[in-house]
């Protein structure tokens, strides 16, 4: 495995993703390798499985012989569930991508940046519980004025224990 390249820096809801790497067959005897392409996120605000197995391909090569391939995924596929917005969400930041035999034994790795315009926090309504409030910066900033003026808490008291 050499030479990865990506065809994008950076990714987006309904883009696709070509990974292409060299695989050589540096044995004597012709033989068939199952290439491997897994992704994850290096700064996940979610919780994800480690890595995720994204594409593979089956390849036969000769003794001495060198390929280029190439594996493509949508970048939906990248995309989770968010109960709370109820639609799927692209997380922003960057996701590296690894290639190689197996999910232990991955030799190459290359990163993008995924790129999202959906909000970063849910929306706030009459019924939406403190907890979801406080993760929100700018409304945990509005919610501790309203609990210092109106409801005379004091600053070491609105801070979380």
């Amino acid at each position: 495995y050499s030479d990865i390249a990506i065809d994008r820096d950076s990714i987006q809801v309904g883009d696709k993703i070509t990974v292409s790497f060299t695989l050589t067959n540096i044995g004597e005897y012709r033989g068939k390798e199952v290439c491997q392409l897994y992704s994850r996120y290096l700064h996940s605000r979610q919780k994800r499985p480690a890595q995720e197995l994204r594409a593979f391909s089956k390849v036969e090569l000769q003794p001495g012989e060198s390929r280029r391939i190439s594996l493509t995924v949508p970048v939906d596929d990248l995309r989770y569930y968010d109960t709370a917005r109820q639609r799927w969400i692209l997380e922003e930041g960057a996701v590296q991508f690894c290639v190689g035999s197996h999910s232990r034994d991955l030799p190459l790795q290359a990163c993008v940046t995924a790129l999202n315009n959906v909000a970063r926090y849910r929306l706030i309504a009459r019924d939406t519980q403190p907890i979801f409030i406080l993760e929100n910066p700018l409304a945990r900033g509005y919610f501790n004025r309203l609990s210092a003026t109106q409801l005379h808490i004091s600053e070491p008291d609105r801070r979380p224990h």
